[in-house]
């Protein structure tokens, strides 16, 4: 199986991957940190699934830094692309925010969630709250993956 992970926290890249590599033999996860970088990945290399935070930044610099710009909705606008370029791939969302937006335009996890499935329903398939202080975030990961793991 091969996964694409668009995601600009290190640690949490580290406890995914590191949880995905237990559960799934013969596994390759490639991990991008920006918008751009994970179009270019999805449009030109072949994936199993998507694994997408919400809010991530635009670009990288050659170095491989982050820029400071972030997109709040950056995971969002990820699916919206993906839809556009008919991009076939079951995507969840993982993400370490459960509210998004500004303080007087902001939506709770939940909401996002049911939004994206509307929208999205062909390759969304839900989102993952994910937090370090807590394994939760496995057992909802691995409801979302034991589906795809039967295929």
């Amino acid at each position: 199986m091969r996964i694409l992970f668009i995601e600009d926290d290190n640690n949490k890249i580290l406890d995914v991957k590191q949880y995905l590599e237990e559960i799934i033999e013969k596994l390759k996860v490639d991990v991008v940190h920006s918008y751009h970088s994970g179009i270019k990945a999805l449009t030109t290399k072949e994936y199993n699934l998507l694994l997408l935070d919400m809010s991530i930044p635009t670009r990288e610099d050659s170095g491989n830094s982050l820029n400071v710009h972030f997109e709040k909705f950056g995971g969002y606008l990820v699916l919206k692309e993906m839809q556009r370029k008919k991009v076939m791939l079951p995507t969840i969302l993982i993400t370490m925010f459960d509210y998004f937006g500004d303080s007087d335009n902001s939506i709770k996890l939940d909401e996002l969630d049911n939004e994206l499935r509307v929208r999205f329903s062909t390759n969304y398939k839900g989102a993952v709250f994910y937090s370090a202080n807590s394994e939760n975030w496995k057992t909802d990961l691995l409801k979302f993956i034991n589906p795809l793991l039967k295929l």
